[in-house]
């Protein structure tokens, strides 16, 4: 998508949507979208992320229509975002869910030497490791685990707890036979390329099927970044 997709998204700073959530500023720019904080005007104190997405994207490209699907399997995770409201507005999709705090990739540049302390490391790995585990119970993978994709709570009662972002290539790995019994689904022979180069397995950039070994091995990589502050086959100039 390019910067001529995000502009057909033409939402103003003070406009409402669904009459309730007022835009207040933008704080991100995804792939696929525009990001705002928005206020909920019935009750003031109540701050929410809007995520957009601009109408007449191709199926493979509709991210918040799968995020959707996804947040409402983890309704019960506390790890996973809660939906405010969802909908379509003039030219563009909507999903309106918690807002959150700073992204472990944030948190981390900001630590002397760039890495974590070990403990903080290992707390960390393992709160985004109930997380995934909470995913994969529910029938996905994530396909795009990364520090940028878990940030933490901004409430004070959920400050040090980490919360899981952006489900928009999850994939369901199993499927309902005739009688409504689960199966494992039948990889592909070939895979298209899901993920960031950095953090994915060696199964990913041999465009194998993805599992959920896979969110396992890019959750190490994040740690180990976490840790060392830096990854072997990391290369700031490129």
């Amino acid at each position: 998508m390019g910067k001529e997709d995000l502009q057909k998204v033409k939402l103003k700073i003070g406009s409402v949507v669904k009459n309730q959530w007022q835009i207040l500023r933008r704080i991100g720019e995804g792939g696929y979208g525009l990001v705002f904080q928005v206020v909920n005007m019935q009750n003031p104190v109540q701050m929410a992320a809007m995520k957009t997405e601009p109408v007449g994207m191709l199926n493979d490209d509709q991210i918040l229509k799968m995020e959707v699907h996804v947040l409402k399997k983890l309704d019960k995770s506390k790890h996973a975002c809660k939906i405010y409201a969802a909908g379509k507005g003039e030219n563009y999709y909507f999903l309106i869910m918690t807002l959150l705090s700073k992204s472990l990739s944030e948190l981390r540049k900001h630590c002397p030497n760039q890495r974590f302390t070990l403990s903080t490391s290992v707390k960390l790995c393992m709160q985004c490791l109930e997380g995934i585990e909470d995913l994969h119970n529910a029938g996905f993978i994530h396909r795009d685990v990364k520090p940028s994709n878990f940030a933490m709570g901004r409430k004070p009662s959920v400050m040090h707890t980490v919360f899981m972002l952006d489900f928009g290539l999850a994939r369901q790995y199993y499927i309902y036979d005739e009688k409504g019994n689960t199966k494992l689904r039948e990889p592909r022979k070939t895979a298209p390329f899901r993920g960031t180069i950095r953090y994915c397995s060696i199964n990913v950039h041999r465009h194998e099927e993805q599992g959920r070994h896979d969110d396992l091995w890019s959750l190490l990589y994040m740690t180990a970044e976490m840790i060392l502050g830096t990854l072997p086959w990391y290369n700031p100039l490129k």
